[in-house]
């Protein structure tokens, strides 16, 4: 701390970290640092910053973070940070398994609910709008699941239809985009959204708040309460490779809601595909 180079109402501080830039090959090199780990690690953290906090590092670019000799990664300048309240960060998780599960009606009612668009709007010319817009996000091909192509696409429907975007959502969209920018620096074969999604999964398979309850529901019951196999076999595929998926966490909400009369259909739908199972 420098007290007498400054003025009073400017707090100086000077501080090491021994690291170097992650764009820094002959250095990743040098310490045998894996470039799709260090890319892990910095789509996980700002997972985490964005989706858990609420509280995040807006910019991280390349001049914003270094890579320790042991793999960690340190975040600098903290002149652009951004805020989301819980419903909103939530909302944006789950925008990101409507668009994934291409659910264009999910989709549209959660940009609704967080007043992207006003209720009294006729939605499905959106929905229409977003199924040609947007890429099949887990089987497409490389250059289509470029986060910044998705977000062009969703671009031009934004423009086109009476979207209002409030700050907390160009903030993340801005984040994410600079961070895929600096993934595929460091490791061109990364892809953010399908490095992303496990989280996402994760956390609408064990986080017990009733918005993602409810959501995942929606996602993965028919109608009439019925399971729908795929989409369910998907999110557990995805949700296993997450670190911080938590089987435990999952079979608890699980058992909870068996035990609901809601859950009697499941349990029905659970013995009719054992029978079935039995008899081939």
């Amino acid at each position: 701390m420098h007290l007498d180079s400054h003025p009073s109402i400017i707090l100086c501080l000077r501080f090491r970290v021994d690291g170097f830039r992650l764009t820094d090959s002959a250095s990743l090199e040098q310490y045998g640092l894996d470039r799709s780990k260090l890319v892990d690690t910095l789509v996980q953290c700002s997972l985490r910053q964005i989706l858990e906090n609420g509280f995040f590092h807006a910019d991280p670019h390349a001049g914003n973070l270094l890579a320790c000799p042991d793999g960690r990664l340190c975040y600098l300048d903290f002149g652009m940070m951004s805020y989301a309240e819980r419903a909103q960060r939530n909302g944006f998780l789950l925008a990101v398994v409507h668009i994934v599960n291409r659910d264009w009606t999910e989709l549209v009612r959660v940009y609704q609910k967080l007043g992207f668009i006003p209720l009294d709007t006729d939605v499905r010319p959106i929905e229409i709008a977003l199924e040609k817009a947007l890429p099949d996000v887990l089987n497409s091909e490389i250059s289509e699941l470029n986060f910044r192509n998705v977000v062009n696409k969703l671009g031009d429907i934004f423009y086109t239809f009476p979207f209002s975007l409030p700050p907390f959502y160009i903030a993340i969209i801005r984040c994410l985009g600079v961070l895929e920018g600096l993934a595929i620096q460091v490791d061109p074969t990364s892809r953010i959204i399908s490095e992303a999604y496990p989280y996402v999964a994760s956390r609408v398979l064990t986080d017990p708040q009733t918005d993602l309850q409810e959501a995942l529901k929606r996602l993965v019951l028919t109608s009439d309460g019925r399971i729908r196999w795929s989409r369910l076999e998907g999110l557990l595929d995805e949700a296993r490779v997450s670190k911080s998926y938590d089987v435990a966490a999952a079979l608890n909400l699980l058992t909870d809601y068996l035990i609901t009369d809601d859950g009697e259909t499941i349990l029905n739908d659970l013995a009719d595909q054992i029978v079935e199972e039995a008899d081939s």
